[in-house]
């Protein structure tokens, strides 16, 4: 749904215009398998290759959804541990910012580094008052 968000072209509906944050960005995708062994490794990897085309594809900014692999699953403490922070640590280094959930609900906050930009949401299913 936050690739749909970030990359959908223009549509009109109802006679307003709709478009997402950043039609004209290029995506990759990196599956991120957080709760299977081994997978820092793997990510840490595929970070390592996204980041050896960071000058040539012009990379910015890494979305980082689900982000915090279980290996170390800790709530309001230091996740420097934890593999996918480690992982994401070479793109820091390179001035990329790395965007990421802060946890939905005020029980469930990973405290991401404080290098990231964590955004936080809450889905109330409809019910507030527009």
């Amino acid at each position: 749904m936050t690739l749909l968000a970030l990359s959908h072209k223009s549509f009109v509906l109802q006679g307003k215009t709709h478009i997402g944050i950043a039609p004209a960005a290029h995506y990759i995708v990196l599956n991120h398998g957080a709760f299977r062994t081994g997978e820092g490794e793997r990510l840490k990897a595929g970070i390592e290759w996204i980041m050896n085309k960071q000058k040539e594809w012009n990379i910015r900014i890494i979305l980082s959804t689900r982000w915090h692999a279980l290996d170390h699953q800790v709530y309001l403490k230091s996740t420097r541990k934890n593999s996918t922070v480690q992982a994401l640590a070479s793109a820091i280094r390179s001035g990329v910012l790395v965007v990421c959930s802060n946890g939905n609900t005020r029980t469930v906050n990973l405290l991401p580094p404080r290098d990231y930009l964590a955004v936080g949401g809450y889905n109330d299913r409809g019910l507030a008052e527009r």
